[in-house]
């Protein structure tokens, strides 16, 4: 891993975590959390967006606004390897999502040196706010997704995921994450 690329993306994020702290627009916020000294596994709470948790179901969906995941940066990252990005509890209840807070990227599994943390971190985002970025649905392997039965509620429930889902200005995240870029 290239290390001042990392130390750039780290602080890409803590800068992102300031923006949103000032942002009077975006309910989303950031809590970041060094879990090893040289912060290749660290947490990220999302919170101020609210999506639905493992447990919902189509007469009872059930949500949270706060998001744990864990992150571990491999040695061969950007370029032989993606973060591992874990949610901790609660768990969304997302097709992308296994029940355990695992996450299936799709067909984004494999390794993009073009991607930053940030942008890992922007996806975790979109798929909190559920069908708001269709493409993220669009990836789902039908025959194989993380949570079948998630993907069988959004498949129900597309209409009216807003109801549940509240969204957020997703193309106002993606600015700060752009105008950050090191």
């Amino acid at each position: 891993m290239n290390e001042e690329r990392f130390k750039t993306e780290l602080n890409q994020l803590i800068t992102i975590k300031r923006i949103l702290q000032d942002d009077k627009i975006l309910p989303l916020r950031f809590d970041i959390e060094r879990l090893t000294l040289d912060h290749r596994r660290f947490k990220v709470t999302i919170r101020g967006i609210t999506s639905l948790i493992v447990g919902s179901s189509s007469s009872f969906p059930m949500t949270a606004n706060n998001f744990p995941i864990r992150i571990e940066v491999p040695s061969g990252y950007p370029w032989h390897a993606i973060p591992s990005i874990r949610f901790e509890s609660p768990i969304p209840f997302h097709p992308h999502v296994f029940t355990h807070g695992g996450i299936c990227w799709g067909t984004g599994n494999s390794p993009n040196p073009d991607l930053t943390i940030s942008d890992w971190i922007r996806g975790v985002v979109e798929y909190l706010q559920y069908n708001q970025d269709q493409a993220s649905m669009l990836k789902i392997n039908p025959s194989s997704p993380a949570n079948r039965e998630a993907l069988n509620w959004w498949q129900q429930n597309n209409g009216s995921i807003r109801r549940y889902i509240p969204p957020i200005d997703m193309a106002r995240f993606r600015v700060w994450i752009n105008r950050t870029r090191g």
